[in-house]
């Protein structure tokens, strides 16, 4: 998933960065410049810290364990990266550069091409949950990360939305893609001394591992949904979310006296992709 191309500006020197108030020396698509055999590059060390992150998890990852998988000593690391924080940073922006290379290729309505780009976001974060956790603490975003922002503001400033609607709606849309990575099956079940059930579960044994703090007769519109509360799927969000969108694309419309719609808007065919 991660090119192991070093970037043509991925020198790989702690002079890059003079200061903690410089921005991350950033990893940016290369020409296949990889030197052969051990020599080091911040790419390597990033692509090696994701693998170590979905092995262990990020709390887990430091700076020895890195350099130990990489069979090099911590100190030679900070030659290429500044410290946790940067190699943090670092690994977000990469794991978007697949979303953005594949977004740029994007055509249809502006409809078509959103869902495209969320659930293109949403897989990269159902692949790396720990990740999405960095979003809540607090992340410095890279080169990918506002090309990716870019293109959903974009479509929606092209469909006819107005700025400061766009970013709202982008805002909105991507943290869909990082909630619906968060299902209810990580709920733990009501009775402690039971294991989650695994496998194919039944209506039954759903409610009665997670939802039986209440009689089942206090709680009938649990009971009837319980097999949707898995919140595995992010397309009813996106379904819910695009919906509104357009609707309110519609009464902007019609409010400036413009009438029928903008490319792709209401009334136009259904995006079922």
């Amino acid at each position: 998933m991660y090119s192991q191309a070093s970037p043509a500006t991925e020198s790989g020197h702690s002079s890059d960065r003079a200061t903690a108030g410089d921005q991350p020396r950033w990893l940016r698509p290369g020409d296949n410049d990889e030197p052969a055999g051990p020599a080091l590059s911040r790419r390597r060390i990033v692509v090696k810290a994701l693998e170590l992150t979905e092995e262990c998890g990020l709390d887990a990852l430091t700076m020895r364990r890195v350099a130990s998988a990489l069979e090099v000593t911590p100190m030679s690391l900070y030659n290429h990266v500044a410290d946790k924080a940067e190699l943090v940073d670092l690994m977000v922006d990469v794991v978007l550069e697949d979303v953005v290379a594949a977004t740029a290729q994007d055509t249809g309505t502006w409809e078509h091409r959103l869902r495209s780009l969320c659930r293109r976001n949403h897989e990269v974060w159902k692949a790396h949950p720990g990740i999405v956790r960095v979003y809540v603490d607090g992340v410095t975003i890279g080169p990918n990360g506002l090309a990716d922002l870019e293109y959903g503001i974009d479509i929606l400033r092209r469909a006819g939305f107005d700025d400061q609607d766009a970013g709202a709606a982008v805002t909105l849309l991507f943290r869909w893609c990082m909630a619906a990575t968060l299902p209810m099956d990580r709920t733990r079940p009501v009775r402690r001394d039971r294991p989650r059930p695994s496998g194919e579960v039944s209506a039954g044994e759903r409610m009665d591992a997670y939802f039986s703090a209440r009689p089942r007769e206090e709680i009938p519109g649990v009971e009837a949904s319980v097999m949707a509360l898995s919140g595995t799927s992010i397309d009813f969000g996106l379904d819910v979310i695009i919906a509104g969108l357009q609707a309110r694309l519609a009464e902007t419309r019609a409010g400036k006296g413009l009438g029928g719609r903008a490319e792709g808007g209401p009334g136009g065919s259904k995006d079922g992709g």
